[in-house]
């Protein structure tokens, strides 16, 4: 997936006439090199800290030795450009929110089985995305915005319309 994005990017800064091939190049090998430093670090300094901790504290539930070794390792995610952050952050978001539905739920037995659950939590996190794209813009990575922008249906103006008549913010 990522070798596709990479690709795909790179032959839309050739088609824009933005790079030549050399500073594409460059490019490509500076993603590289973040994702390499990304999940090397992270899961070094993870297993490392990981294993640190089993040693100094051999008591701690193996969950509480991973949460503290993923809080020790996860500031290897500043290595990543923002954009990738975020959209990790929100994949993170969601995951965690259905985790802790179904850890919920095995507490409490008399809370009915959701079917299609996964379903259920990407259409609320996509409602999420569309209300801020139709009413918040400003709430929403640029990127995000612009893409929504070139595949949905409606104009600039229409959206602009569409915020004066149902949101006035601070109103």
């Amino acid at each position: 997936r990522l070798f596709v994005g990479v690709a795909l990017k790179g032959l839309k800064l050739l088609r824009a006439k933005r790079l030549t091939l050399d500073e594409l190049i460059q490019e490509v090998a500076a993603q590289s090199l973040r994702t390499g430093l990304l999940f090397g670090g992270f899961s070094g300094w993870w297993h490392g800290s990981e294993s640190l901790f089993g040693q100094m504290a051999p008591r701690a539930s193996p969950r509480a030795r991973t949460f503290i070794a993923a809080l020790i390792a996860s500031p290897w995610l500043l290595v990543e450009q923002k954009d990738f952050r975020h959209t990790c952050a929100i994949y993170t978001m969601a995951r965690a929110v259905q985790v802790l539905f179904n850890r919920f739920r095995k507490r409490h037995p008399e809370i009915p089985a959701v079917p299609h659950g996964d379903s259920l939590l990407f259409i609320l996190s996509s409602a999420q995305i569309m209300f801020a794209y139709a009413l918040r813009p400003d709430t929403i990575p640029e990127s995000y915005y612009t893409f929504i922008r070139k595949i949905g249906p409606m104009t600039e103006s229409q959206l602009q319309s569409v915020r004066d008549r149902t949101y006035a913010p601070g109103g």
